[in-house]
């Protein structure tokens, strides 16, 4: 969708945003929003869970417990650690895990998996857009941003696993054994 570069949002009105990760960790929060259709358009991007959390999910919670006494903390367990043995501060493998090869086969396995999944959810939003818009398209951006299957491609896009599969240490000389497309098992 076009966009006039001189469009202003009227004073009160509803802007959709996310709030990314930040590339430091002195980044703003303002210098992190962006775009829904640019969040999920870059792969790379990923949602700031400590901003939501703490910022939008636990002062509501506060506010609605504040007659039991209860007290509410969240620490953030999923930052930087491997993908094989999960060790605290080595993204995505250490060195322990980046030779390993049962450590890998692991991580392909869940891949496939997820890549299986990714087609099988775009095929099916396809398929929606299609039938809805009589567009017959291969390529094409799903703008709905309420769709559940929208969600889930999102978050497969930024698995884990495959980013494990593609950087592991012994995949280095298996170029030529790895397909780009996942084979769909029906």
């Amino acid at each position: 969708m076009l966009v006039s570069e001189r469009f202003q949002p009227v004073h009160g009105e509803r802007v959709p945003y996310v709030v990314v990760e930040g590339e430091s960790p002195t980044s703003t929060v303002i210098s992190c929003v962006v775009e829904p259709s640019e969040y999920f358009a870059n792969q790379s991007m990923r949602l700031n869970y400590d901003y939501y959390v703490l910022r939008q999910l636990l002062p509501a919670l506060h506010r609605v417990l504040e007659l039991v006494p209860v007290r509410l903390t969240y620490s953030n367990h999923e930052k930087q650690d491997c993908y094989g043995c999960r060790a605290f501060g080595q993204k995505p493998w250490c060195v322990r895990c980046r030779t390993e090869p049962l450590a890998v086969s692991r991580a392909i396995v869940e891949s496939a998996k997820d890549q299986n999944l990714l087609t099988i959810l775009k095929r099916g939003c396809r398929e929606c857009a299609t039938f809805r818009c009589g567009l017959d398209a291969f390529e094409f951006q799903c703008g709905n941003l309420f769709c559940p299957i929208n969600d889930k491609i999102a978050f497969l896009q930024k698995s884990k696993a495959i980013e494990a599969a593609m950087t592991h240490g012994l995949r280095e000389g298996a170029e030529e054994w790895i397909e780009e497309e996942p084979v769909v098992l029906m």
